[in-house]
């Protein structure tokens, strides 16, 4: 018994895909050699530099930690006498503490983000402004005023 074998045709591209394709590859080095060739600025990616860490400012560390003690007793006092929102507290409690750092250290502490903040290796001012950030930023937070007080002014004792 003979079985006829009956071959399938190769399978070929179509002309119009294999333009297709080609058109894909070469129509975008072409617009880009194009503007190159034309003086065109792609624009590039800067990596943000870490802080630079500036020497300390010729202080009398104690003085200024007694400043900064009373600055935060005052704001807590403040706060109980004009019923301040917490955020509004966590707010002005941030820049006290930022303004110390400012002072201790030199470095412009009041305008870093938390990621330049842990880039200065102060882990204490880091924790303290990682604890303030919800309080401050969220529309509903649970905070701890009391406790955020008593942080800052460890902190600020503890500096060294």
């Amino acid at each position: 018994m003979q079985t006829p074998v009956n071959l399938q045709n190769p399978f070929e591209y179509s002309l119009l895909l294999t333009l297709a394709l080609a058109a894909a590859v070469i129509l975008p080095i072409a617009i880009f050699l194009f503007f190159k060739l034309r003086g065109f600025k792609f624009p590039t990616y800067v990596r943000k530099q870490k802080p630079k860490v500036v020497k300390p400012y010729k202080t009398d560390l104690p003085s200024l930690k007694r400043k900064y003690i009373q600055k935060i007793n005052e704001l807590q006092e403040l706060c109980k006498k004009e019923n301040l929102e917490d955020r509004e507290a966590y707010l002005r409690l941030s820049s006290l503490v930022r303004t110390f750092a400012h002072h201790a250290t030199g470095v412009h502490v009041q305008n870093f983000s938390l990621f330049e903040i842990k880039a200065l290796n102060i882990p204490s001012l880091h924790g303290l402004i990682e604890e303030f950030y919800k309080p401050e930023f969220a529309y509903e937070a649970e905070s701890h005023i009391e406790k955020a007080f008593e942080d800052a002014r460890t902190v600020v004792l503890t500096w060294n």
